[in-house]
């Protein structure tokens, strides 16, 4: 009897680390993915603002007299 209690203990302890593991991964897998999430942002951000800079900058070339005169 008591040396099925060791050995179910045993399984107990196993199934216990198995289980942190999976969590640890699982863990590790969102951290991963929302620093991807957050650097795409900041790449779609940057990507937005210079998209607008520049739009502004041909919308002025085109109406306003000497705006950086490209000659």
């Amino acid at each position: 009897m008591a040396q099925q209690a060791k050995l179910a203990n045993v399984d107990a302890e196993r199934a216990v680390t198995r289980a942190y593991q999976i969590e640890l991964s699982r863990t590790r897998a969102i951290g991963e993915a929302m620093f991807k999430s957050g650097k795409a942002l900041r790449f779609t951000l940057s990507s937005s603002g210079r998209q607008l800079i520049l739009r502004t900058q041909a919308a002025r070339r085109q109406f306003e007299p000497g705006f950086r005169n490209e000659k």
